[in-house]
């Protein structure tokens, strides 16, 4: 996939083996990527809906209308996205839905 690109995606893969069947509900309000680019510029990308107990598989689009800063919690415009966009440093994801797992893969 095009990472760097003004409106690709970032597809990921992710599965979790938990005691509980049901969501967090906390782990919402944390962003699901958090995406680190030059200057110190910091995006979060907040899970909208809740997701599955396994097998579950992302395409988060790069599209600055899913995105916030992290520090302040603002909308981004579509200037800052594409800045980001130019030099991303790190991605993290949270790779957990729960408190309770055994592992995540």
């Amino acid at each position: 996939d095009k990472t760097s690109s003004y409106g690709g995606f970032l597809n990921f893969s992710l599965t979790n083996y938990e005691f509980r069947s049901v969501l967090d509900h906390e782990y919402l309000h944390y962003p699901l990527v958090q995406m680190h680019t030059h200057h110190h510029l910091t995006l979060n990308f907040y899970q909208t809906v809740e997701i599955k107990e396994e097998g579950n598989s992302f395409s988060i689009i790069l599209h600055e209308t899913y995105w916030r800063h992290a520090t302040n919690g603002y909308n981004i415009s579509r200037a800052i996205m594409m800045t980001a966009l130019q030099n991303i440093k790190h991605i993290y994801l949270r790779v957990t839905s729960s408190s309770d797992f055994i592992s995540v893969t």
